[in-house]
């Protein structure tokens, strides 16, 4: 399943993550990576966070930093992440 996840495409892989578990540090990473669009993450908690641009998301192994609409930091933990969806880029200023 590893090797189909790394050829599907962003719209592919949210219907992956419908599947009620968490994301995993590699399939973060291949949303951060080349040919980067925007993108939603969806947490268990009901929250939701925009990633307009890769400068707006950071991340290790365990914790996720998003970027939010304030320009503050919000530190989530990965475990914590359960679906990422295309989102629209936002205007620049």
């Amino acid at each position: 399943m590893q090797s189909l996840r790394r050829s599907l495409p962003l719209d592919a892989l949210d219907l992956l993550m419908e599947a009620g578990r968490t994301m995993n540090i590699e399939e973060l990473h291949k949303l951060t990576t080349s040919d980067f669009r925007p993108f939603k993450l969806f947490l268990s908690d009901g929250r939701s966070f925009d990633v307009p641009h890769p400068d707006f998301i950071a991340f290790s192994r365990r914790v996720v930093v998003v970027i939010g609409d304030d320009e503050l930091p919000n530190i989530i933990d990965l475990l914590q992440i359960v679906s990422a969806k295309p989102g629209k880029a936002k205007p620049s200023h």
